[in-house]
């Protein structure tokens, strides 16, 4: 049940994809005493915007059948919460997120009389923010107007637990959060100490640790491999961990990892002002 097949093809094999997922799932569920409703069964083929113009992809019909049904293609499914989108985009995604947790605002204001500032944060917090957080760092890094969008919501979250209007980072500093953008950032950054440390983590997420030629001083402090693909976890991960300061990069206790990070996001903003 909830079992998702991922199947990369060659751009140049792409009309070969008609005989390959359905007859290998078919197999599968045959093997294991399993029928596949072809109701249910849905397809998407992923590519890059610029790939699926050049190839005419949103018009091509991978022909997928069970049972000599044709299978349906989405152009976004959700996917454990996260709302995937065939060209790669993050737009769909944070535009269903920004509606749920509008839609909570609206109910939360309903009993704002009712509650103090500390409930009401804890509220926010609870109900809200961790919509925001929720699987962050798979949609990193987005778009400046996205970003901008969120960080219009998390004004609007601010404004519900002090009561009155609020457009101001200092004010959201205030109230212990981060930035939208140095929220995202700090997700990500413990998650690289989680990669570095932890014996659980995924082979196929793992992070390369640069090996400096000479052992110099200015080697001392750990320092990740930046691959050469932007927008990856790996890339990404690399580019903020190596901006840190070396002591910050050295730590190996993740508590004081954390808080380390979290001092040096919450002066990132007062400094670009």
């Amino acid at each position: 049940d909830d079992t998702t097949i991922y199947i990369p093809v060659v751009q140049s094999h792409r009309f070969q994809l008609k005989s390959v997922p359905s007859t290998k799932a078919c197999r599968t569920s045959a093997h294991s005493n399993l029928a596949l409703n072809s109701k249910k069964t849905k397809v998407m083929l992923i590519s890059s915007s610029q790939l699926a113009r050049v190839h005419y992809l949103k018009s091509y019909d991978p022909g997928l059948k069970i049972s000599d049904t044709s299978l349906e293609r989405l152009d976004t499914a959700k996917l454990l919460g996260v709302h995937l989108d065939s060209d790669l985009k993050w737009n769909t995604h944070i535009c269903a997120t920004l509606k749920s947790c509008y839609s909570t605002l609206r109910t939360l204001r309903k009993i704002k009389h009712f509650t103090n500032t500390k409930l009401r944060k804890t509220l926010v917090e609870t109900l809200i923010l961790s919509k925001i957080s929720y699987c962050d760092i798979v949609f990193y890094p987005l778009p400046n107007f996205l970003i901008t969008r969120l960080q219009k919501l998390q004004f609007a979250m601010a404004s519900f637990v002090v009561n009155r209007y609020v457009n101001k980072i200092s004010t959201i500093m205030d109230l212990g959060w981060l930035p939208m953008k140095e929220h995202r950032d700090f997700s990500l950054l413990k998650t690289v100490d989680k990669s570095l440390y932890n014996d659980n983590w995924p082979s196929y997420l793992q992070l390369e640790i640069s090996k400096p030629v000479r052992n110099l001083r200015s080697n001392i402090a750990l320092k990740l491999v930046t691959p050469f693909t932007p927008g990856t976890f790996q890339h990404s991960a690399a580019t903020l961990f190596n901006s840190l300061p070396p002591d910050t990069r050295n730590c190996t206790d993740f508590k004081l990892f954390c808080k380390s990070c979290k001092t040096i996001l919450k002066s990132r903003p007062a400094n670009s002002c």
